[in-house]
């Protein structure tokens, strides 16, 4: 016997169920605190074919994708209606070579009223809509990705729309009814009560029940038409008042004009199409588009996910990789630094395109970088400095501790306590959190780019595979003059993870200090990007608008020309670069050699007003 009950999201009993049920099937993402557990069976089927850019596709939008990668990476089943739908799913969310679950091609359940005449009659009747022209009207949400942003977005929308609804609802007919359903950003805001022909969508019925309704769809740049498109005989128009603006803000994947469906700029355009028959052909569009879609689909996946029945209108495949392992780095902030600079030069030697000598191992594996999304919420073009064959892994916000690991994590970080009871709950805490960023990949490589933070070191520490971290900077010291280390921490992971990469032979020896442990720490001096070095070394002197500098740009190239001594180093302005003894070095010798000159560049830091 099958009981049905419904939960308010996010409430006790929602969390409970997620944690206990033995099926999971949703077409969006479950919370970013959600993680599988073993022996529940997980199925994704997506709320669409995308049409605007996705993922880390979208403008400034990647960062933000960490919950979306994880959720599918964690489904044992992604189902998809086209190899198109899938293709762009997976590549966006750089899911190949790291999903593990099957791909299933079969028809998304929600598409199935468009091939079902009688329930779609039979709910025309309930709704007394006999002998009417039914238009429907559903935009996309035209706003930024982050929600905080949405209120000024979506009432530029909003008014935008009523404009268009005023002079609709004056030429439409008693005869014609135009249902329109906005994105919940705007929708809640729209009242319609003022209109005579124009109407919210019937509440308690289903929103695609009501659109296998109507005549003519609607839309803009709303992954909505692949699926009202089944409904052959359904007309299709792209009501694009704002084209320009968009396509700046969002972009996406096909080119407008390679659609089949009419254009409308304008409402007295879109009443013309509203009152003119379809007079395209769209047969290829289907089948490219709605390959696997028809009446049984809900019953037919069903059937497969409890029964493991394949129907005629499934197929299934095991997700394959490349062959390459994957290896991981954890790249921090990607501030404009020393440290970024060092990763994105050791990239240079890493890809796998690149047809240079001094590379080996570059094409075993394939390479993630893996950051926390709120250091880059506030500046996500941060990510536009990677190159494109280093694949994305966003780690979703937030440290999701019980009460025993919150006391644990205190003892050990704030009153340097080290044992039993401290060390069970937080390897437990970051084993679990390991599992929910990633989980459900496998990397025979994590490595610790950054060196500094200490929950992605914990976190780490708990990594099946094997652990590796670059020590960049004088550890000891940075306790010393900065306190922005843990001592316990670092202790540990020198000596527990297999490799320790020390930047230079006194840092090694300072490392060596700290750690007492010689078999995993070695000597990987930094890469630099000379073909970079060279190529720039040609180009003209300049500042960019963030530039600060104690000489204009003309005094500087004036100075540079002079036939003197010069002495340049570079470095950020803190603590452990040590500018306090070069400055007084440098002052020694500037009484010998009056006419030296000392230029100091640095990526900004504490000590930078001081040292001008």
């Amino acid at each position: 016997m099958l009981f049905r009950s419904i939960v308010e999201r996010y409430g006790t009993a929602y969390f409970r169920l997620l944690a206990t049920v033995g099926y999971l099937v949703t077409d969006t993402t479950f919370p970013k605190r959600f993680i599988k557990r073993q022996g529940q069976i997980y199925m994704n089927t997506w709320h669409g074919t995308s049409f605007k850019k996705l993922g880390r596709d979208t403008p400034d939008g990647a960062y933000a994708m960490g919950n979306v990668q994880r959720n599918l990476l964690m489904a044992d089943y992604l189902v998809s209606p086209s190899v198109y739908a899938l293709s762009r799913l997976s590549k966006a969310h750089d899911l190949e070579n790291l999903y593990q679950g099957n791909y299933v091609m079969a028809g998304y359940p929600r598409n199935q009223v468009f091939f079902m005449e009688g329930e779609r009659e039979a709910l025309r009747k309930s709704l007394s809509l006999e002998g009417k022209k039914i238009y429907c009207y559903m935009p996309t949400w035209r706003g930024v990705v982050r929600e905080r942003d949405a209120s000024r977005e979506g009432q530029s929308q909003l008014e935008a729309v009523k404009a268009y609804l005023d002079v609709l609802d004056k030429e439409l007919t008693d005869e014609e009814v135009f249902y329109v359903r906005l994105h919940p950003f705007v929708g809640k805001e729209l009242n319609c009560d003022n209109y005579r022909h124009i109407h919210l969508f019937p509440q308690g019925i289903d929103v695609y029940g009501v659109l296998s309704l109507a005549d003519c769809l609607v839309t803009d740049y709303s992954s909505v038409f692949f699926d009202y498109a089944n409904k052959k005989e359904g007309k299709i128009v792209l009501f694009l008042y704002d084209r320009e603006n968009f396509q700046e803000s969002r972009d996406y994947y096909l080119e407008l004009n390679s659609l089949p469906f009419p254009i409308a700029g304008s409402a007295e355009e879109l009443l013309s199409q509203l009152r003119s028959p379809k007079d395209y052909q769209d047969e290829e569009f289907r089948r490219t588009y709605c390959t696997c879609n028809g009446e049984n689909a809900s019953r037919e996946l069903c059937r497969f996910l409890l029964f493991g029945e394949i129907g005629n209108k499934i197929s299934v495949e095991k997700a394959q990789g490349n062959g390459k392992k994957n290896l991981l780095f954890y790249v921090g902030g990607l501030r404009r630094n020393g440290l970024t600079t060092s990763f994105l030069n050791l990239m240079e030697y890493l890809e796998p395109e690149k047809d240079q000598a001094d590379r080996k191992k570059g094409q075993e594996y394939n390479f993630y970088a893996a950051f926390q999304e709120e250091y880059l919420r506030d500046t996500p073009k941060r990510l536009e400095v990677l190159p494109d064959f280093l694949k994305l892994l966003p780690m979703s916000e937030g440290w999701n501790l019980t009460w025993m690991e919150a006391a644990a994590s205190y003892l050990f970080y704030k009153k340097n306590m080290d044992n039993a009871f401290v060390r069970k709950y937080l390897k437990r805490f970051y084993k679990r959190e390991y599992q929910r960023n990633f989980g459900f990949a496998s990397f025979e490589w994590h490595m610790h780019f950054t060196g500094y933070e200490r929950k992605v070191i914990g976190l780490f520490s708990e990594a099946p595979g094997k652990r590796g971290i670059f020590v960049h900077n004088d550890m000891l010291r940075e306790i010393e003059t900065r306190k922005n280390q843990h001592l316990l921490t670092l202790k540990h992971a020198y000596q527990d993870y297999d490799l320790v990469l020390a930047v230079s032979e006194d840092i090694y020896k300072r490392t060596l200090k700290l750690s007492g442990k010689k078999e995993n720490l070695h000597i990987v001096n930094n890469c630099h990007a000379y073909r970079q070095v060279l190529a720039r070394a040609k180009e003209e002197v300049s500042f960019n608008e963030t530039t600060r500098c104690t000489v204009s740009l003309e005094g500087l190239k004036e100075r540079l020309e002079q036939p003197v001594k010069k002495f340049i180093t570079i470095g950020r302005f803190s603590p452990e670069k040590g500018h306090d003894m070069l400055l007084e070095a440098f002052a020694r010798y500037h009484k010998e050699e009056p006419e030296s000159m000392l230029i100091l560049i640095g990526g900004g830091g504490e000590l930078y007003e001081k040292t001008w």
